[in-house]
C-alpha cells in the first residue's frame, strides 16, 4: 500500500513539473514523457527514503539531488 501512495504522488509530481518542462521546449509527446518518468524515478526514490528514514532526510537527499542536477550539471555555467 505504501508504493501505491509513493507511485500516484510521483506522478503528480512530474504533472506539476508540466509547466516548468514547457519553459525549456515546446511540450511535445517526447517532454512530456521524459518530464512524468524522469520524476516517476527520483520522487519514487524521494518517497522510498522518507518511507524509511523520515521526512528530514527525505528532504536533504531531495536539496543534494537538485543542487547536483540543477547547478553542477547544468549546461548554462
Amino acid at each position: 500500500m505504501v508504493w501505491v501512495g509513493i507511485i500516484i504522488t510521483a506522478i503528480c509530481f512530474g504533472v506539476i513539473h508540466l509547466p516548468l518542462s514547457k519553459n525549456f521546449s515546446n511540450l511535445t509527446f517526447v517532454t512530456f514523457s521524459a518530464t512524468i518518468v524522469g520524476n516517476l524515478i527520483t520522487e519514487s526514490f524521494f518517497g522510498w527514503v522518507y518511507w524509511r528514514r523520515g521526512l528530514l532526510v527525505a528532504i536533504i537527499v531531495h536539496v543534494v539531488w537538485d543542487w547536483v542536477f540543477h547547478v553542477v550539471g547544468s549546461p548554462y555555467l
